[in-house]
């Protein structure tokens, strides 16, 4: 092995290492005595802000430091490590130890297993990244059939949208609690659902490293961690069509021809999802005179390419379901029938050509539709190209829906009608309870103020009258006691 040059192979760097003291058995120290700004760090109780300010960072002081044990360690940098395949920077090793000659020893141990077996799997994580962790792990739980390929791919979207920072492609040792606290909060106007993708992918990245050794400590674990930052958008609650949307938007469906008409409508009155509805097989459905049902075995999904195809189950175990049609389902469902033309994939609702349609295409439609009924009609820009003008934008109008709102619809209108949270669940198939009380928890909570006021108040009213039209009459029964 030849002989390594400190500045040109590799660099030494001293640094201070905090932990969290297990016992506070010493008076306030002086750099924190003399602060004048404890409130960043709420009065010394959040430790992580003690350590993102300035003065606490700087100080060394072990020997009066009443928060944080206080010790030096090396870092070792190996400095000529190839090139990322990726990015073709330099592939910079670091080895961390609590003396310079520990440090040293770890990286002359790795040369050593390299130059001898080449990069195992045992070196090979010393080179992992978050991105690379969240990939393997993904890869694993879908060969292993833990979760479907549709799932997957929505996984792999989320690693993607991570990978574009550089914190996520160096090796996770490496990586600080600042640089995921300071990304997480550069996320912040993005949703609260995006947010939690996000710190759920990375979070979990960190326990496989330290599961598997690659790194000492988690910085999730530390004090009081690395906590999930909230977004700076409220919530989106369901967006339903008001009842008048409702009709407008039936009506328009009535007198307007469009191959998606039954679908849409299905959507409406039953509340599947448009996936089920695209999966639906004519034997997937019982009608007998008025009274019919629709067996929900299948839904369109993506498989492993992140190609459409009909899938074998449906979107969640509790979706594989039964729904009892409704006097304005049986009529569509049994015209869909009438319509019904054979095809390979022997689907309900099928393309000339005998494919089954995609929920992206009915979604594109129904947004025509709806911008054509005059239903929340949005103006956009719209980017073109052309050899007079160059690059230009022109507006163009669309409307401000999705075929998810027909479901939503549907199930305003079962909670309007006083059905149970718990018979909703089961019609809409989601997995538990919890969801449905999530997504459409505030409605019920509204119809229920709303009956409160209004049996309060004519309760009120009433016994107001009938007090006052009697009141002469109580008020001699009142004297006659006394």
């Amino acid at each position: 092995m030849k002989t390594l040059v400190e500045g040109k192979d590799y660099s030494v760097h001293e640094y201070t290492t905090k932990d969290k003291r297990k016992a506070n058995d010493r008076p306030i120290c002086p750099t924190c005595s003399n602060c004048n700004h404890k409130e960043f760090c709420a009065n010394r109780k959040k430790l992580f802000k003690m350590k993102e300010c300035e003065d606490c960072n700087n100080c060394k002081d072990k020997e009066h430091c009443d928060k944080f044990y206080i010790y030096p360690k090396f870092k070792v940098e190996l400095l000529t490590n190839g090139r990322k395949s990726t990015t073709k920077d330099t592939n910079r090793m670091q080895f961390n130890g609590k003396t310079k000659e520990e440090a040293l020893n770890k990286m002359l141990e790795y040369i050593q297993d390299v130059s001898i077996h080449g990069k195992t799997e045992k070196t090979k994580e010393k080179d992992a990244t978050i991105v690379s962790i969240c990939e393997s792990y993904e890869t694993k739980r879908v060969r292993n059939k833990e979760i479907k390929p549709n799932t997957y791919n929505r996984h792999m979207q989320t690693i993607k949208a991570i990978g574009n920072y550089k914190f996520a492609n160096i090796p996770i040792q490496n990586v600080t609690a600042n640089q995921i606290k300071q990304y997480l909060e550069s996320e912040r106007a993005k949703s609260n659902s995006s947010i939690d993708k996000y710190y759920s992918k990375i979070k979990n990245a960190f326990s496989i490293a330290y599961a598997n050794g690659i790194i000492q400590k988690n910085p999730f674990l530390i004090g009081e961690g690395i906590k999930k930052p909230e977004s700076f958008k409220e919530d989106k609650k369901v967006d339903a069509f008001t009842r008048k949307e409702e009709y407008v938007l039936t009506e328009y469906l009535k007198t307007h021809k469009s191959k998606y008409k039954l679908i849409l409508l299905i959507a409406l009155y039953t509340g599947m999802r448009i996936g089920e509805i695209l999966a639906l097989r004519p034997s997937d459905i019982n009608i007998v005179g008025n009274i019919g049902s629709i067996n929900v075995r299948r839904t369109l999904t993506k498989d492993i390419n992140n190609k459409v195809v009909i899938g074998d189950i449906t979107k969640t175990k509790n979706g594989l379901r039964t729904i009892d049609l409704t006097p304005l389902a049986v009529p569509v469902i049994q015209k869909a029938l009438e319509q019904y033309k054979e095809n390979k994939y022997d689907v309900l609702f099928s393309k000339p050509s005998g494919n089954f349609y995609t929920d992206g295409q009915v979604n594109s439609a129904f947004k025509i539709i709806c911008k054509n009924a005059g239903l929340r009609v949005i103006t956009l820009k719209h980017k073109k190209v052309s050899k007079k003008k160059g690059i230009h934008y022109v507006n163009y109008k669309s409307s401000d829906t999705h075929t998810h709102m027909l479901r939503h619809t549907f199930a305003t209108r079962c909670i309007e009608s006083g059905i149970a949270i718990e018979v909703l669940q089961k019609i809409l198939g989601h997995a538990d309870i919890t969801t449905t009380i999530n997504t459409y928890g505030y409605i019920y909570s509204y119809l229920r103020q709303k009956e409160l006021n209004q049996k309060y108040t004519k309760y009120m009213q009433d016994t107001n009258t009938i007090l006052e039209e009697n009141f002469e009459r109580f008020e001699e029964e009142y004297l006659k006691l006394k």
